[in-house]
C-alpha cells in the first residue's frame, strides 16, 4: 500500500494547512543524468542539477497516533511522537471527483515538462509559469517571481498551495501527460 509519512515540525507543517482526503501531494527531489563509464554508471559531468517531479500521491486515509500501527511496513508505523502521521493513497486518482485511470499514487517517468529548475539556472530557480506568483505558497513570500522564474527556498520538502482551480489544472497537466 503507498503510504508518505511524516512526523515533528514536517507534519505540524501539513496539520496547520488541513491536509485532508483527496489532497494531492507532488514529489519533487534533485536529479542529475548519468552515463554509463567503463561499465560503471556515474555523473555525466557537465549536466545540471535539476530539481523534477518524480511521483504523486492522493490522501485516501490519514493514520495518526497509534492507528499507524496498521501500516506495521512503514517506517513511521508505532513512532512515539504525538503527531507522527502516515498518508496512505487512494485506490484510483481523482480530478474535480472525475476518475483519471490512474491509480492514487504513482512514479512518473522524466519529461522536460515535469522538470522545475529553469534551463541554464541554479536547481532553486524554476521555470513555473505566472501563476505561481498569484497563488500563496507555503514557507515562500510574495514576490518570489524574479527575472522570469520562480525563486524557491533553498531546503524544505513540505510546500503547501492554496487551493486554487489553476493548480490543479497545473499539476493535472504534470501526471497526465503520456
Amino acid at each position: 500500500m503507498p503510504a508518505f509519512g511524516q512526523v515533528s515540525q514536517a507534519e505540524t507543517h501539513l496539520e496547520q494547512f488541513n491536509i485532508q482526503k483527496g489532497d494531492l501531494f507532488l514529489f519533487f527531489g534533485w536529479f542529475r543524468e548519468t552515463v554509463y563509464r567503463s561499465n560503471r554508471l556515474c555523473f555525466r559531468r557537465d549536466a545540471p542539477d535539476l530539481q523534477a517531479i518524480y511521483g504523486y500521491l492522493q490522501v485516501g486515509e490519514i493514520l495518526r497516533g497509534r492507528e499507524t500501527e496498521r501500516c506495521y511496513w512503514h517506517p513511521h508505523a508505532n513512532r512515539p511522537e504525538p503527531n507522527n502521521t502516515i498518508y496512505l493513497a487512494s485506490s484510483r486518482l481523482t480530478f474535480e471527483e472525475r476518475e483519471t485511470g490512474l491509480q492514487g499514487s504513482g512514479t512518473l517517468i522524466f519529461s522536460e515538462s515535469r522538470v522545475l529548475t529553469k534551463p541554464g539556472m541554479s536547481r532553486s530557480k524554476w521555470k513555473l509559469n505566472g501563476i505561481f506568483g498569484e497563488i500563496p505558497l507555503s514557507y515562500h513570500s510574495a514576490g518570489r517571481v524574479k527575472d522570469g522564474y520562480f525563486d524557491s527556498v533553498k531546503r524544505g520538502q513540505e510546500f503547501v498551495f492554496a487551493e486554487d482551480p489553476r493548480v490543479i489544472e497545473w499539476a493535472k497537466s504534470i501526471i497526465l501527460e503520456h
